[in-house]
């Protein structure tokens, strides 16, 4: 049996695509198949060169000022990061599988990223979106598949999410061990 080391992650970005824009920050929390903590990183990446910024998100940004400062500080060239988490999720001890909500654009970002600086995704396109999966485990359609759709036992704890990605990756990683650990039954 293959052990599988899920790694919740969380970016910001200063747009909604890669290359064209940013990827300002990542967070990214590992845990084993227990619900336990394993490693995380957490990095705040300088701006591609001749990329820009998408005026809808930077609106959105200056709605998020604590969030902003805590993205554009402490900056590093993408390539030192790229390394870094490409390193990390190679030492881990089992076979790495991407989770988020939604994952479609982090993953997006994250092999964009690996590829261009590293040259390499090492998780591939192995990855699981917390939304879907609460579909396909609970048998609830798209449209009833949020978070405010589920019970409060299976909501991630409110307050919480602060567009700061470790730890909102910690977050989404901790509610999705909880999904994983919960009877397919939702009780109301």
């Amino acid at each position: 049996m293959v052990n599988e080391i899920y790694v919740s992650i969380d970016i910001e970005t200063n747009g909604p695509i890669p290359g064209m824009y940013s990827m300002l920050s990542l967070g990214a929390v590992a845990f084993n198949k227990c619900g336990e903590e394993i490693a995380s990183i957490s990095a705040n990446l300088l701006p591609l060169m001749g990329a820009s910024e998408d005026p809808e998100t930077m609106k959105w940004w200056s709605t998020q000022p604590d969030a902003w400062v805590a993205c554009s500080t402490n900056q590093q060239k993408p390539r030192l990061v790229m390394e870094g988490f490409s390193r990390l999720l190679d030492s881990l001890p089992g076979f790495p599988v991407f989770v988020a909500y939604p994952v479609a654009f982090d993953i997006m970002f994250l092999y964009w990223y690996l590829q261009k600086f590293v040259g390499k995704t090492p998780v591939g396109f192995r990855a699981i979106d917390i939304r879907s999966f609460i579909m396909g485990k609970f048998g609830r359609h798209y449209h009833k598949s949020h978070k405010g759709d589920l019970p409060a036992y299976l909501r991630p704890p409110k307050g919480e999410h602060t567009h700061v990605a470790v730890e909102d990756a910690r977050e989404q990683g901790k509610w999705f061990m909880l999904l994983m650990s919960t009877s397919p039954t939702i009780q109301a």
